[in-house]
């Protein structure tokens, strides 16, 4: 059996080839996309397979102890420190003492732990998670780490108002949660980010992270007015194809929902970051599907 330390190096050492491949477009120009998509998809369970952990015990990960939710496939690359580094490098760009951070699908907290580092003992975050198991660990790791100060937790699901709705639970993937889709169903309360701040006083927000696996649209259309309140703040948003398409019918109305809100400057973070033009770029954001999904930055330019 492999050692942690030897499942790191092996793991590691995967995701760097896959990004170089990626990255310098050789897999793309060896094998076609549907060949490709399958060989990775069988070539990644034997990775995860070999490399596998147990969710029994905390990691630490971007310097905090945190405990795992088992079901999650990123299990294994927030514990190898691998996963999504791009967009942790824009949150730690990005970030500032005394700011307040939202973050929308919080999960076990991967980004409101680094969020609530970053903003430190004078800034907030406030982390919204409507899966009792994964809301549990959330809680569990923020206090664990000490920022049971500065970050307030919400068993919620966050959509265009409030009310009650059902969560579907992903079979397959057990850490994976939507109100739209198919799985184990659980009931949770929804309410919209106006309707919170409204409650709290309209607070200053300036940096918010949106990935609800298809409900983003939704999210959007009930923060109008914080977005109009804070002009300055700054968005992550998930942007994955088939699951706009799932929950919607569409993937165009996800777009023209973020430009109607304002925003009109978007960045696409793969690889880097590199400034993207809506809706000029959105086919060849679509046929980046094969990754399942890309997290956008996306800030209101008020020169237009």
């Amino acid at each position: 059996m492999l050692t942690f330390k030897l499942k790191k190096v092996v793991f590691t050492t995967y995701k760097l080839l896959v990004r170089t491949g990626s990255e310098t477009g050789i897999t793309g120009a060896l094998l076609p996309l549907p060949l490709r998509r399958k060989l990775k998809a069988v070539v990644d369970r034997g990775i995860r397979a070999l490399t596998r952990i147990e969710a029994s015990k905390p990691y630490y990960v971007l310097g905090h102890r945190m405990w795992l939710h088992p079901g999650k496939s990123a299990l294994q690359s927030e514990a190898f420190g691998t996963y999504e580094y791009d967009t942790v490098e824009v949150f730690s760009d990005y970030i500032r003492p005394g700011m307040t951070v939202v973050d929308v699908g919080a999960f076990v907290g991967f980004y409101t732990l680094l969020s609530a580092r970053l903003v430190g003992p004078q800034g907030s975050v406030y982390a919204f998670e409507p899966n009792p198991e994964a809301f549990a660990l959330l809680r569990r790791n923020i206090h664990e780490n000490g920022y049971g100060d500065r970050v307030t937790a919400v068993p919620k699901a966050v959509s265009k108002a409030g009310g009650k709705a059902q969560l579907f639970l992903n079979r397959a993937n057990p850490g994976m949660t939507s109100l739209y889709g198919q799985g184990r169903e659980i009931d949770v309360e929804t309410i919209s980010l106006d309707d919170f701040f409204c409650k709290e006083g309209w607070p200053q927000v300036d940096f918010a992270k949106v990935d609800v696996e298809g409900g983003e649209v939704q999210v959007l259309h009930g923060m109008s007015e914080v977005v109009r309140r804070n002009p300055h703040m700054a968005l992550v948003i998930e942007f994955n194809p088939s699951a706009q398409v799932t929950a919607i019918g569409d993937y165009e109305t996800f777009f023209r929902t973020l430009q109607q809100l304002g925003f009109n400057k978007f960045r696409m973070i793969r690889h880097g970051v590199r400034d993207i033009a809506i809706p000029t770029d959105i086919p060849m954001l679509a046929q980046l599907a094969d990754i399942g999904f890309i997290n956008l930055f996306c800030r209101i330019d008020q020169m237009g």
